[in-house]
């Protein structure tokens, strides 16, 4: 395939991206992100050195080899933060836009804290103050890029993707990578972090099927860093909704993920700290609530909220009520083929923009498409089929054969434990003969409990084949039927590969009124506000003070949420459990005794009835 070829595919199925109302940033192409940019260096326990100024940088210049040893950081650096005189003259001048459109200007809705819990709060708090600790990108800094951006649109409006087609396993595969000058998913929508520069990328899959042309198969959409079968959803999927042809993504507000349906949707973050724990939680989820096999269509089981405490609540907007990109629209792409591999992809392994050594790198710019931070290459551009969890699942025209070899085998398995189980049985049938024989033989003691543990181990080992073999047998019950449903056209459900869908949330009760969504946002400074209180007018038994404020504060909440009645059959249950819990710690001995006599009376009662009947 040449590269023109390349090129019209990627045209014939590039993507449709929905913005929400009030997105800054768009995808473009990077030499005029370039443009902007000067490149820096950090070793460390030295000062950051200026290695290209602002304005004199090109692409030619990240190709250059450079060296400042192994622990060093090269990265771009795109804007300066606007002094205090030109903030109030970027703030006045938006505020002046929303009011002439009000179209254009984002709102939150309802408020995110109200969504989840106190446990939730309490980490978001956490979070919100590890900011003031960390290196994190200056509040400012997404207001200049914002002026910086709209004065390259004026200049010359344009957006980009940068495209890749890959031949693997049968499979052709097109990926659409998209660079955004700025991401303020956390100043612009409340979300986890702003950071200089974001790379986001689609992956279409495409295979012929007997004789015929290419045609897509499955569709991958990137957010945020996961990988895996749930980020991909079958062609015939009705969740994936598509215009001529062309797949439709709903992107993240700020933070640029891609959704497969509009709305908003909870991300969850966890500390890095409290890994460990999340990886509890995680466990007991799928304990409490495993998935139903072969479907994911429900909505994810949820944890009780003794035992959701991990989740911290940024809530990603992917409205689709904003801007839209793509073919057949007013603003259309600008192509670009990566083949070959550009030099300022495959050489430039520092960070596209802002390094401010965040410890959690979420305010720390990324690389390009080719790699991740510390520089080993991403998975998503050297694997694609397994980042999307496709290199298990085999493209049509080498489906029908693999059924036919795998069902050869899986006969041939069938027969070989066959004989073995034969083998064994009549083995194990001579052991008891030998067994029967020295039974009644008292001084063969030792070698008839030889026999014994023997027998009783080939009895497992013949137990364990079987069940094995009926396994067997059913598996190559249902290749058969696998091979007949190909054979006769039938394809399974488009879900059953999916584990975990990411839905949007449920759209708020109006019972909830603005109060509870402002009490929701302050709640948590009262309580630690409560407890300065305490513990400055030295109170005895401030624990069980701050126990009634939580209480207090829980009662506040439930009547502006109107679950009053809900909220007092919980408090009243938590109530009874800590009272059972305190009387058995003091009166254990007692308990321990009053069940012991109850159970040997029972069991005189059992036992002397048996006697009489």
């Amino acid at each position: 395939m040449n590269a023109a070829e390349k090129l019209a595919l990627l045209r014939r199925y590039e993507p449709i991206l929905r913005f929400t109302r009030g997105e800054s940033f768009f995808p473009c192409a990077v030499d005029r992100y370039v443009a902007e940019c000067g490149l820096y260096v950090q070793v460390p326990r030295r000062p950051v050195e200026n290695l290209v100024t602002e304005g004199k940088l090109t692409l030619a210049d990240l190709d250059e080899a450079r060296d400042h040893g192994p622990r060093a950081v090269y990265f771009l650096k795109f804007i300066d933060p606007l002094n205090l005189a030109e903030m109030a003259r970027y703030r006045l001048q938006q505020g002046i836009e929303d009011l002439r459109d009000r179209a254009r200007r984002f709102s939150a809705g309802r408020a995110r804290l109200a969504r989840v819990g106190y446990s939730s709060r309490i980490l978001d708090a956490i979070y919100t103050l590890t900011l003031l600790l960390r290196g994190r990108v200056p509040g400012d800094t997404a207001a200049a890029a914002a002026l910086t951006y709209a004065k390259m649109q004026r200049v010359q409006e344009g957006y980009a993707y940068y495209g890749r087609v890959i031949e693997d396993a049968g499979w052709t595969i097109l990926q659409y990578w998209f660079f955004y000058p700025y991401n303020n998913w956390r100043s612009g929508f409340h979300g986890v972090n702003d950071h200089e520069a974001d790379w986001e990328m689609v992956t279409i899959y495409l295979a012929a099927e007997r004789g015929r042309s290419l045609a897509p198969r499955w569709v991958a959409y990137a957010s945020h860093d996961f990988s895996g079968d749930d980020l991909r959803r079958r062609w015939d999927d009705a969740e994936l909704e598509k215009v001529d042809g062309h797949p439709v993504i709903y992107v993240g507000a700020g933070s640029h993920a891609s959704y497969f349906v509009p709305g908003e949707y909870l991300t969850e973050i966890e500390l890095p700290f409290m890994a460990p724990l999340v990886r509890v939680q995680e466990s007991l989820q799928r304990f409490m609530a495993p998935p139903a096999s072969g479907h994911a269509e429900t909505a994810e089981p949820e944890l009780p909220a003794v035992l959701n405490l991990m989740r911290i609540p940024f809530v990603d907007y992917a409205r689709g009520d904003g801007v839209s990109l793509g073919p057949g629209l007013e603003k259309v792409w600008q192509a670009v083929l990566l083949d070959p591999v550009p030099a300022w992809v495959e050489r430039y392994r520092g960070l596209w923009g802002l390094f401010v050594r965040d410890p959690v790198a979420g305010e720390d710019a990324p690389s390009g498409p080719m790699y991740n931070r510390d520089g080993s290459v991403r998975r998503a551009w050297a694997d694609p089929l397994g980042w999307a969890g496709l290199d298990k699942v085999l493209p049509p025209t080498r489906l029908t054969p693999a059924l036919r070899d795998e069902i050869r085998a899986s006969s041939d398995t069938c027969r070989r434990m066959t004989r073995e189980i034969v083998s064994k049985r009549r083995a194990l049938q001579h052991l008891g003969l030998r067994l029967a024989a020295v039974e009644p033989i008292p001084f063969l003691t030792k070698e008839r409990e030889k026999l014994r543990k023997e027998a009783r181990a080939r009895s497992r080992e013949l137990s364990t084949l079987q069940v094995a073999l009926a396994r067997q047998r059913d598996t190559g019950e249902a290749l058969r039927a696998m091979a007949e449903r190909v054979r006769q056209g039938r394809m399974e459900s488009p879900r059953t590969h999916l584990t975990r869908t990411h839905r949007p949330m449920p759209s708020m009760p109006r019972s909830m009124s603005v109060l509870a969504d402002a009490w929701s946002s302050i709640s948590i400074s009262f309580m630690l506000l409560g407890l300065a209180a305490l513990l400055i007018a030295h109170a005895s038994y401030w624990v069980l003070w701050l126990v009634a404020i939580v209480v207090t504060l829980g009662l506040v909440e439930a009547g502006l949420r109107r679950q009053f009645q809900r909220y007092i059959g919980s408090l009243a249950m938590g109530l009874a459990v800590v009272t059972t819990l305190l009387l058995v710690g003091r009166f254990y001995t007692q308990i321990i005794a009053g069940v012991a006599i109850a159970a040997a009376l029972y069991l005189m009662w059992e036992y002397v009835r048996e006697l009489a009947s």
